[in-house]
C-alpha cells in the first residue's frame, strides 16, 4: 500500500506491484519512484497524474534499506544490504539517468556502509545518518555522511552521541532532526523516543542536542519535514505499530529540494489563476554573467490543481558572443603634498552591447598605489566611477611625479581600456591650531591669558594672519604670527578682560582664527570661552549654606520659599563708587536666583552672612554696604525692623543677619556719619 497527503488528509495511491517492502523511495525526482525492498532489484515508477505504477530499468544489485536523492534529473542509490542481514551492507552508490532510463556505478562510494539509516535531502545535498552495519544490533553506525550529488563528493560530519538505525530523519532549512529508531544493543526494535537536532551550519563539527519533548511513543522509520499544518513541522509517520507525529517548529521552514539560479527570475513569483481564466508568467533571464555557450534549468511552479502538483518549465538559454568595449576617462592631474595621498577617480562606460564585468590591474607606478573600488558589472551603456589613492612619498622632492596605468580586461585577459592617472608632489600650506577649545574662569575687572600653539603643517615657511570673532568682552590677540618653518610652530597669547558689571554664570566665547597667507583656504581655530569665578549652591526651603574662601551664608529653614540657587562672585572693586565717608575694603556680588532664571531682590527670610578679612582694625569700624539700585545702603539697617541685625563681630570677620541679593561692599566707616548716610539713602520699601 502507498499513501499520499493532499489538504492535511491521507489518502491511498495506487497499490505498489509486487507486493514487497519498498524500502527506499524519493519523492523529490520526477517521476517519483521507489528502489529495491527485500533485497530485489526491483525498480518502480509512480505517475502521479494517473495514480498508476509502472516498472523501470532492473537496479544494478538487489538492495535493501539504501538511501536515494534526486538531483537534476538523476537518482542517486547509496548503500543499504542485498539481503535482511545486517552483515552485507555495502558502500555502493549507483546513478539512474531519468533521461536515458539507463543506471551507472558512481566513482566515489560511501565512505561508512550502512543500510536503513535516517535520510533527509536538501536541495543537492543528501544527508545519510546513522544506520545498520556488521555490528548491529550491538553498535548501530553513529556517523552522519553528506553526498553532494552535484558534483558527486562525500564528507562526513558531526555524529550521533549514539548508534541508531531504522529511523526518520527530517531536513529544515536550518537543522537536521533524528526521530525514535533502534538504539544499540538488544535487538533490531530497542526503540527509542528521543529526538535530537543539529543546525546545518555545524555540520562538521556540531553537537547533536537532545529535544526536551520526546516522542509520546517509542517508534522507528520514516519521517519528513511539511510545511502543511503549522508552517513548519516535522513528522514521525508508520511505524510497526501504524502511529503519525508531528511537531511544530517556531521559525523554521521545510529545506528547499529545489536550488537558486542566479540568471531565472519571474514575475510575479506567486498568484492565483481563476478557473478557465489564464494569467501571463514572464521569464527574465540575466545572461550578464553567464559564460558564451548554452545553458538549461528547470522553473517548477508548484499547483493546487487536485490532478497535478506541480508544473514543469525546462528553459534553455544561449548566450552568444557580443560587442564587448569600454571608454575610461581619467580625472585631472593632482598635485599632493609629500607623505599625503592622493585620490583619483575614474568614469567607466560600457560602450558595448554586451553586459561585462570589467577586471582592472595597474601598472607602470613607482609609488605605492591602490585601487579602492572593482568596477563591478556594466549594462550596455552603464557607467561607473572607480577611486585610486596614490601615496606620495615623504621625502618626495616638490615638482617629482609619477604614473600609474590602470587596464580594464575581460576574463580571457584580453585589453577592454586603460587610462593614465599622474601625481606630483608639490607645495602644500597647512595650519593646526591648538588647543581647539579651552576654557577660565577669573575675577569680574581682571583679565585670563591664554596661550595658542600655531603648527605649519604645510611643505613652506609661512606667515599666519591671526583674527578675533564672536567676542563680546574685550579680546586682544596678535594681528600676525610668523613666518612659521614647515613642521614649526608659534605661540600666540590671547588676553580676556572680564567686566567688572558681570558676575554670577556669565560667560563669553571668543574664537581665535587663524589663515594661512601663503593659501588663504587654509584655516584653524580655537574657542575660548572665559566665565566668571564665582561659587554657588542650591538651597531647598529646608535651609543650608553657600561657602567660599572667606565667606559665608547661612540660610534657615524656610529662608527661600523653593529651591534657591545661591551664587558669590567677587569683585576688584565696586561696580559704583562709595561715598566719601566710607572706604572699600571688599566687594562681592551675592544672588538668589529661582528655578527658570528668576533673580530674587530679597530672600523670604533673614540670613546670617559672614564676611572675613585681614585687618584686625575692621573690628570696631566695619559696615555691610548693599547698591539698591539707587545708592549704597547698610544692609542690616535696611531690614532692621525684620531681624537684621550686627550678629558678630571679630578681629577676623564680621557676622550680620540680612535679607537682600545684590552686589555688596564691606567698607570701613569714618566718623559718625554712618547711619545718617543710611537713612538718607534707605527708605523702607514694603516688600
Amino acid at each position: 500500500m502507498a499513501l499520499r497527503c493532499t489538504d492535511q488528509h491521507l489518502e491511498r495511491t495506487g497499490p505498489v506491484p509486487g507486493g514487497s517492502r519498498i524500502t527506499c523511495c524519493n519523492l523529490l525526482s520526477r517521476p517519483p519512484v521507489c528502489d529495491g525492498g527485500d533485497g530485489t532489484n526491483q525498480f518502480f515508477i509512480y505517475n502521479i497524474a494517473t495514480d498508476t505504477w509502472s516498472s523501470g530499468p532492473p537496479l544494478p544489485r538487489g538492495v535493501f534499506g539504501a538511501a536515494a536523492g534526486a538531483w537534476n534529473g538523476k537518482i542517486y542509490l547509496a548503500g543499504g544490504s542485498s539481503n535482511f542481514d545486517s552483515e552485507n551492507v555495502t558502500h555502493q552508490v549507483d546513478i539512474y539517468d531519468i533521461a536515458s532510463a539507463t543506471w551507472s556505478t558512481a566513482p566515489n562510494t560511501m565512505p561508512v556502509a550502512t543500510g536503513l539509516a535516517g535520510v533527509a535531502q536538501a536541495g543537492p545535498e543528501l544527508y545519510i545518518v546513522g544506520g545498520f552495519n556488521t555490528n548491529s544490533p550491538e553498535r548501530n553506525v553513529r556517523a552522519m555522511q553528506r553526498l553532494n550529488m552535484e558534483t558527486g563528493t562525500w564528507q562526513q560530519g558531526a555524529a550521533l552521541p549514539a548508534g541508531r538505525g531504522d529511523f526518520a530523519l527530517a531536513a529544515t532549512d536550518t537543522a537536521l532532526y533524528a526521530i525514535g529508531g533502534d538504539t544499540d544493543g538488544g535487538s533490531f526494535f530497542d526503540l527509542s523516543d528521543n529526538v535530537l537536532r543539529l543546525e546545518r551550519t555545524q555540520f562538521a563539527s556540531g553537537t547533536w542536542a537532545e529535544l526536551p519533548e520526546p516522542l509520546p511513543i517509542r517508534v522507528q522509520s520514516k519521517g519528513f519535514c511539511t510545511s502543511a499544518v503549522t508552517g513548519g513541522e516535522i513528522w514521525s509517520t508508520g511505524s510497526w505499530r501504524g502511529h503519525n507525529f508531528f511537531r511544530s517548529l517556531s521559525g523554521e521552514r521545510c529545506a528547499s529540494p529545489y536550488s537558486d539560479v542566479p540568471w531565472l527570475s519571474t514575475t510575479p513569483d506567486a498568484g492565483t489563476v481563476a478557473a478557465d481564466r489564464s494569467r501571463t508568467l514572464t521569464v527574465q533571464v540575466d545572461a550578464g554573467n553567464l559564460e558564451v555557450g548554452t545553458h538549461t534549468a528547470t522553473l517548477v511552479l508548484p499547483v493546487s490543481d487536485g490532478g497535478v502538483t506541480q508544473l514543469v518549465l525546462p528553459v534553455t538559454v544561449e548566450v552568444l558572443a557580443g560587442h564587448t568595449a569600454l571608454q575610461m576617462s581619467a580625472g585631472a592631474e593632482q598635485t599632493a603634498v609629500p607623505g599625503s595621498i592622493s585620490i583619483h577617480t575614474i568614469l567607466i562606460t560600457n560602450i558595448g552591447d554586451t553586459t561585462v564585468t570589467p577586471i582592472l590591474s595597474m601598472q607602470g607606478n613607482t609609488w605605492k598605489t591602490s585601487l579602492l573600488d572593482n568596477a563591478g558589472t556594466l549594462a550596455p551603456g552603464q557607467s561607473t566611477v572607480v577611486e585610486v589613492a596614490v601615496q606620495v612619498p615623504a621625502d618626495a622632492l616638490v615638482g617629482a611625479r609619477d604614473t600609474v596605468q590602470i587596464i580594464a580586461t575581460n576574463r580571457d585577459g584580453a585589453t577592454l581600456a586603460n587610462a593614465s592617472l599622474t601625481t606630483t608632489a608639490g607645495a602644500f600650506y597647512g595650519i593646526l591650531v591648538g588647543p581647539s577649545a579651552a576654557s577660565t574662569r577669573g575675577t569680574p575687572g581682571l583679565s585670563v591669558a591664554y596661550t595658542l600653539e600655531v603648527y605649519n603643517t604645510g611643505t613652506t615657511p609661512d606667515t599666519f594672519t591671526v583674527q578675533v570673532t564672536n567676542a563680546t568682552w574685550t579680546t586682544t590677540a596678535p594681528a600676525q604670527v610668523g613666518p612659521v618653518a614647515p613642521g614649526g610652530r608659534a605661540s600666540v597669547e590671547v588676553v580676556v578682560l572680564i567686566p567688572l558689571t558681570v558676575h554670577g554664570t556669565a560667560t563669553d566665547a571668543a574664537e581665535v582664527r587663524v589663515t594661512s597667507q601663503g593659501d588663504p583656504t587654509q584655516q584653524s581655530s580655537a574657542i575660548l570661552t572665559t566665565g566668571v569665578a564665582h561659587v554657588s549652591q542650591l538651597i531647598t526651603p529646608a535651609g543650608g549654606t553657600l561657602a567660599a574662601p572667606g565667606f559665608e551664608v547661612v540660610v534657615p529653614s524656610n529662608g527661600v520659599s523653593g529651591d534657591t540657587m545661591l551664587l558669590y562672585t567677587p569683585l576688584i572693586t565696586p561696580t559704583v563708587n562709595l561715598p566719601t565717608v566710607y572706604s572699600f575694603e571688599r566687594a562681592f556680588v551675592f544672588e538668589a536666583i529661582l528655578a527658570g532664571g528668576v533673580a530674587l531682590a530679597d530672600v523670604t527670610q533673614p540670613y546670617e552672612m559672614t564676611i572675613s578679612y585681614d585687618d584686625p582694625t575692621l573690628a570696631d569700624n566695619a559696615v555691610l554696604l548693599v547698591w539698591d539700585g539707587q545708592a549704597w545702603v547698610d544692609a542690616v539697617m535696611a531690614c532692621a525692623d525684620i531681624g537684621c541685625t550686627v550678629v558678630a563681630r571679630t578681629s577676623t570677620s564680621l557676622t550680620v543677619r540680612a535679607l537682600q541679593s545684590g552686589e555688596f561692599i564691606l567698607a570701613r566707616q569714618s566718623g559718625g556719619g554712618v547711619s545718617q548716610v543710611n537713612r538718607m539713602y534707605m527708605p523702607r520699601v514694603v516688600r
